[in-house]
């Protein structure tokens, strides 16, 4: 191709904004409208996190802040959904292939108040305390879908409406699904005991560092 052939072509694909170096430190919020534009958060290694709400926040500490991070590379394989607390303290993750199922059958059932759906979070390699181990995200449809960050009964934060579904619809995409297809259930669990009550309750004792 020559330089001026592939000049034209470049002018006609949409050109990546420059990032900073604290945007591909931290990534972008869902909720900033200004970086929707999935030219902002659809590059390799760059992260979106969705803030969740504390329920009865008390004062910052080891167990505020908690968020969900979308992360890694394009494709199920590649990618990767961590949840973090404080200052990026990771306290479990999902892979991609999960991610992407739980995004599949949330957003297909985003405001049916029967689907009630759970999946159980891995170990981060980097997590620092095994009071931490065994999060789960806890997903209800209906007219205000939520998702639900818990260890045990603890409560660490709650995700809601647009947002919610902003951020499970970019899990969609960059882990290449689709909602065309019907999702397998080999790591989301559907919940049929009824709904969670989340108690922002005190968290299990510490149990010693690995």
């Amino acid at each position: 191709m020559s330089s001026q052939s592939a000049a034209t072509a470049a002018e006609g694909r949409p050109r990546r904004p420059r990032l900073s170096r604290r945007q591909r430190e931290y990534g972008f919020d869902v909720s900033d409208q200004k970086f929707s534009d999935p030219r902002y958060w659809m590059g390799d290694d760059i992260a979106s996190f969705l803030l969740l709400e504390e329920l009865n926040p008390g004062d910052p500490g080891e167990l505020s802040g908690a968020k969900l991070v979308l992360c890694g590379d394009l494709g199920e394989e590649d990618s990767a959904v961590l949840a973090e607390v404080a200052d990026h303290h990771r306290i479990g993750f999902l892979p991609g292939v999960t991610a992407k199922e739980l995004a599949q059958l949330t957003l297909q059932g985003i405001h049916d108040p029967d689907t009630v759906l759970e999946a159980k979070l891995g170990d981060a390699e980097d997590m620092s305390c095994v009071r931490f181990k065994g999060c789960v995200l806890h997903f209800e449809g209906g007219p205000t879908p939520s998702l639900t960050l818990y260890l045990g009964e603890h409560c660490f934060g709650i995700a809601r409406g647009s947002d919610l579904i902003e951020f499970l619809n970019r899990v969609l995409r960059r882990t290449g699904g689709t909602l065309d297809v019907e999702a397998s259930l080999p790591n989301v669990v559907c919940i049929s005991k009824g709904r969670r009550q989340p108690v922002a309750a005190a968290p299990p004792a510490e149990g010693g560092k690995q």
